[in-house]
């Protein structure tokens, strides 16, 4: 079974706490084809496609920083900023105020790049859960099996996995 058609029970092993030990770091992985990167952002795990859904850029080696409280990445091609929790691109809004642009507050343009389930078991493997099977397309999945744009954008440091589901992880 791919991890395309796996469904909401599936998790599979993609390393080991050890290797998210120090805030901001990240996994770089390639699921089953699928490109991913998980990242221990202030103690907790969030998992993204790993190639920006605008223009197949290595968007999770870019900076991670907080915008009115929601921790984002920004993808060092062009500078978008996409929440860690929903793959929400976010911008400053402008608005017409007294006959000027003035700035209106952060916006978002929602779920445009993937994210999945992560979580650390008992013993400290990291899982992670695919989430696509839900039958709703997202910009990102143009990207995320395109080795290609991987490669180029992570290299060495992506770690290539095929492995089986589990059904619910220890």
């Amino acid at each position: 079974m791919t991890a395309t058609s796996a469904s909401y029970e599936e998790w599979y092993p993609v390393g080991s706490s050890t290797q998210l030990a120090s805030n901001d770091t990240r996994l770089h992985v390639q699921l089953n084809g699928r490109s991913i990167s998980v990242i221990n952002h202030n103690g907790k795990l969030f998992c993204m496609d790993a190639v920006c859904f605008h223009a197949g850029g290595p968007l999770t080696l870019g900076d991670i920083e907080e915008i009115d409280g929601k921790p984002c990445i920004s993808c060092p091609w062009h500078k978008y900023l996409i929440t860690l929790t929903e793959g929400d691109k976010l911008y400053d809004s402008m608005v017409m105020h007294e006959g000027r642009l003035v700035p209106g507050g952060w916006k978002a343009m929602p779920h445009l790049q993937r994210t999945h389930a992560v979580r650390r078991g008992s013993d400290g493997q990291i899982w992670v859960r695919i989430e696509v099977s839900n039958g709703s397309e997202v910009r990102s999945d143009s990207y995320a099996n395109d080795s290609r744009a991987a490669t180029a954008g992570f290299g060495r440091s992506l770690i290539s996995i095929n492995a089986a589901p589990v059904a619910c992880p220890p």
